[in-house]
This record gives structure tokens, C-alpha cells and sequence, in this order.
């Protein structure tokens, strides 16, 4: 028995080079795969689309990448766990998908904020980041900090 695979061994080994040199001119040469011929998620950068807007992995990365930074800062003298990571990137991914439907919402109702509109926020109800960066001795806002700086008193108001 083992005589006769072994006298047949050269064949079957001729039968598995000319297999392998076969599916390599398809799936390379021929491009049966359809990689080449039509754009693939590694060619475009893209790792998921909302309502067509794609989301490309560059942008992905750059934001979880910035969200990590701040999660360090936030803790300097802690290594980040694996599930932290983990669920940084979901949270990145979230609202990336989030602003993704917003924008769409926003072009899908024609929505626009005049420069009044902004003033009038900026002056009467600032953001808390940019109220932030003028504060007193106590902690409290201070808004005759801003100065010249401040875009609400540059205004004509």
C-alpha cells in the first residue's frame, strides 16, 4: 500500500504546485477577487458611512487618538485598561455617528445661525468651555476678564 503512494507521490505534488501556481494567477492575475478593479475599504480610508457621509479611518483615528489624550490628562498617573480603550472607541465611534446624523439633519432642514444669532449667544449665554478660560479667584466666570479678547464685546452692540 504505502509502495503505491509513494510511486505516486511525484504526481500528487505536481497536482498541488500546479493548483497553487493556478490560484495564484486568478486570484492575482485575473483579479477574481475584485479588489483592483473596484474600490475597497483598505483603498479608500473608509470605515463606515452614515446616510452616505463616510467616515474614513484617518478621521476615526485622529479623534479616538484626541480622546485618549484627554482621558490621559484627566488621569496622568494611570495607565488606561484595555476595557478603558474599548470603550473610548466605542464612545468616539457614537458620536462620530451622531455628528454624522446631525449634519444631515441640519442640510436635510436648511438650517442656518446668522452672525447676530451667534453674538447674541455668545454674549448672553456663553458655551461653558469658552466661560472656561475667564474666570475670577473664585472659580466663578468673569466676563470683564474677557476684555478686547471677547468676541461679544467686539461687537457693535
Amino acid at each position: 500500500m504505502f509502495k503505491f503512494l509513494r510511486s505516486k507521490a511525484k504526481i500528487f505534488y505536481w497536482v498541488i504546485a500546479a493548483t497553487f501556481i493556478l490560484f495564484i494567477f486568478l486570484a492575482w492575475g485575473m483579479d477574481v477577487t475584485g479588489r483592483r478593479g473596484g474600490r475597497t475599504t483598505r483603498d479608500t480610508g473608509v470605515v463606515g458611512s452614515v446616510d452616505g457621509m463616510p467616515i474614513t479611518a484617518f478621521e476615526y483615528d485622529r479623534a479616538y487618538q484626541d480622546y485618549l489624550g484627554r482621558m490621559r490628562q484627566q488621569n496622568p498617573d494611570r495607565e488606561l485598561s484595555a476595557n478603558q480603550r474599548a470603550g473610548a472607541a466605542q464612545q468616539v465611534w457614537d458620536a462620530m455617528v451622531r455628528d454624522r446624523i446631525e449634519e444631515a439633519e441640519v442640510h436635510r432642514l436648511d438650517l442656518k445661525a446668522t452672525d447676530d444669532e451667534i453674538l447674541d449667544i455668545l454674549y448672553n449665554d456663553p458655551p461653558p468651555e469658552l466661560l472656561a478660560q475667564f474666570k475670577d479667584e473664585q472659580g466663578k466666570p468673569d466676563l470683564a476678564a474677557c476684555g478686547a479678547s471677547c468676541p461679544a464685546r467686539s461687537c457693535s452692540r
